[in-house]
């Protein structure tokens, strides 16, 4: 209580406390001591409720992944070379739900290649030739991206929930 009460006759014998003219008593003290806990009561309260809507901002919702299986069209300016990409869902029953196949097809319907598929957590497609990964399609605000060898990454269009394949898969 030395120390207390120390702090407390500095107060009583100041003229101005934060600007204001008032001699402090005993149950002043206290009152003061009781607000300033209900101050930092509330501001850890206030912090605890801004950290937890920045945590609930900042965590994956499920539109941003959206499912990956379907139809995508690449380069639809130029509808002479347009090429698409299906991504098939596995068949019903399988124990795997994250692997399928997938069929990549140009405008005539020509096969350009078919393979192998795994939908990983993080939001993105890999796609495989020969146990050997080709390319890839992820989604970022809003948007699906191709990237190939070459490591430049493509806008596409999401063309069909379902995948519409040109041939039938071997």
């Amino acid at each position: 209580m030395g120390k207390g009460k120390c702090l407390l006759e500095k107060l009583q014998n100041s003229s101005s406390i934060f600007g204001f003219s008032k001699t402090v008593k005993d149950g002043d003290f206290l009152f003061i001591k009781k607000k300033t806990i209900m101050i930092s009561l509330l501001s850890a309260l206030v912090l605890w409720v801004v950290c937890l809507i920045v945590v609930y901002n900042l965590q994956p919702s499920q539109v941003e992944n959206p499912s990956l299986f379907g139809t995508y069209q690449f380069d639809i300016r130029d509808i002479d070379n347009t090429e698409y990409i299906a991504v098939i869902p596995p068949s019903a029953g399988d124990a795997n739900e994250s692997e399928g196949q997938f069929q990549l097809y140009n405008i005539d319907r020509e096969v350009l290649a078919q393979g192998n598929c795994k939908i990983e957590k993080e939001g993105f497609v890999t796609f495989y030739v020969d146990e050997k990964s080709i390319s890839t399609i992820f989604f970022i605000k809003g948007k699906y991206y191709f990237v190939d060898d070459l490591l430049e990454p493509h806008e596409i269009t999401k063309t069909s929930e379902e995948p519409m394949i040109s041939t039938p898969l071997q």
